[in-house]
């Protein structure tokens, strides 16, 4: 461990501790000492220092956020409304979860209002909801409209 003298003026290497070699250092010492650091450390930070020598074993692909979705999911399930919608469409007996497709309206227009089309590419690519999946149909979400109608 080393810092840097400025106040001289002229940086210089001021060894802290010096650990000695590899195979006679304390790894559980060591492990106690970076745990101590990180509680000072923001938990971004924190992160960052556990996976800095990961590598390529570890490569972050995408993310979406899901707490408002996940939010309005759990009072939507909590309010009774997917079991009301799966027991009325039930006999109709859809090709594609409806419920889901239905409480991906209701969240959008709740979190991000956008167009009709706009809406299935939102609950796909923008946001996670759980058990909502895309149908390739451009036209379902008036379809949707108009069952709702019915």
């Amino acid at each position: 461990m080393i810092t840097v003298d400025k106040e001289s003026g002229h940086p210089k290497a001021k060894v802290l501790y010096n650990f000695g070699r590899e195979e006679y250092v304390d790894k559980e010492a060591l492990r106690r000492l970076i745990k101590s650091i990180n509680r000072f450390l923001g938990p971004e930070e924190a992160l960052k220092a556990q996976t800095e020598n990961v590598g390529e074993q570890l490569r972050f692909v995408s993310g979406r956020p899901m707490g408002g979705t996940w939010f309005l999911d759990q009072l939507w399930q909590k309010l009774g409304i997917k079991d009301i919608l799966e027991k009325l469409l039930k006999e109709r007996k859809f090709s594609s979860p409806v419920e889901r497709a239905i409480f991906v309206m209701v969240a959008n227009r709740a979190l991000n209002p956008s167009s009709k089309l706009a809406v299935e590419q939102w609950g796909k690519e923008e946001v996670h909801i759980e058990g909502f999946t895309h149908n390739k149909n451009k036209k379902h979400g008036y379809l949707l409209t108009m069952l709702l109608r019915t």
